[in-house]
């Protein structure tokens, strides 16, 4: 009987953590059930969850031109951001990052993977985005935080 009592206790006190820790879960097993098969496997580096903050490393996938590239990111980003923000057991969650990561050859022909792009939304910006009208490189105009590597430029 005392064991339960401090199970219960136990319970009570770490709910916030365990349901904090299922609901990142649930995200990663969301993002490989959505993501196409082919990438999946490589694509999520991984996520990290404060209070109010999803944060979603990805892989950037090779494409034949940096502009088919760039809108493959945001194509991938842009799914994230729905995947989180409608789902009605993250209302908690305020803003969403997605950061996407690719190998770079520096000067020297160093290799490295570099964050190549980071956007930032807010659940404030998201709900007033119609994303059955907005092309990707519009999106970039609304979100709350953009940062492109040069590398994504030329």
């Amino acid at each position: 009987m005392i064991y339960q009592k401090e199970a219960r206790k136990f319970i009570e006190d770490h709910l916030k953590l365990i349901v904090g820790i299922l609901a990142l879960v649930v995200i990663v097993l969301l993002l490989f059930w959505l993501l196409p098969k082919e990438d999946q496997k490589d694509k999520i580096r991984d996520v990290e969850r404060t209070i109010d903050t999803v944060i979603v490393n990805l892989n950037a996938v090779t494409f034949l031109t940096v502009n088919l590239m760039r809108e493959k990111i945001i194509e991938d980003s842009t799914m994230v951001f729905k995947l989180v923000f409608n789902d009605p057991d993250y209302e908690e969650i305020n803003t969403v990052i997605v950061q996407s990561y690719y190998p770079l050859i520096d000067k020297y022909g160093q290799e490295s993977d570099e964050m190549i792009m980071k956007l930032t939304l807010k659940r404030e910006t998201f709900n007033k985005i119609n994303f059955e009208n907005i092309y990707y490189e519009d999106l970039l105009e609304v979100l709350d935080g953009v940062l492109i590597s040069p590398s994504l430029t030329k």
